[in-house]
């Protein structure tokens, strides 16, 4: 059985540096893509997005490296925290300004995943 692989992102104004980063991480596993909500992204930004939630549910949907896909039940910088207890992936695959990789274990909480990547906001 392929392992679970986890991304998370708004994915507003979806480009090809997007599809490249999921055909990555797809190779790790099944790859599951978390995307920010309509309210997550006027927070963070200060904006509306370009596309609705929906839209961009759909879109990356499409993408055929991505297994599936959801809008994150969270808010703010960390709004896959509950996903990610829920789902249990083997692999979160953070797409930083280094790209830098990272493996989740079961039970992790918000102190450790913050542990684990340098662009973690609390």
């Amino acid at each position: 059985m392929p392992q679970k692989v986890f991304v998370s992102g708004c994915y507003d104004l979806l480009h090809s540096g997007h599809v490249a980063f999921f055909k990555e991480a797809s190779q790790y596993g099944d790859l599951y893509v978390g995307i920010g909500s309509d309210n997550t992204i006027l927070a963070l930004k200060g904006r509306i997005p370009y596309n609705t939630q929906q839209e961009r549910l759909y879109m990356v949907r499409s993408i055929r490296y991505v297994k599936d896909a959801w809008i994150n039940k969270g808010s703010g910088i960390l709004d896959f925290q509950e996903d990610i207890k829920e789902f249990k992936p083997v692999f979160f695959i953070n797409n930083g300004n280094k790209a830098h990789q990272y493996v989740l274990r079961s039970g992790l909480d918000l102190e450790s995943l913050c542990a684990l990547s340098e662009n973690c906001f609390k």
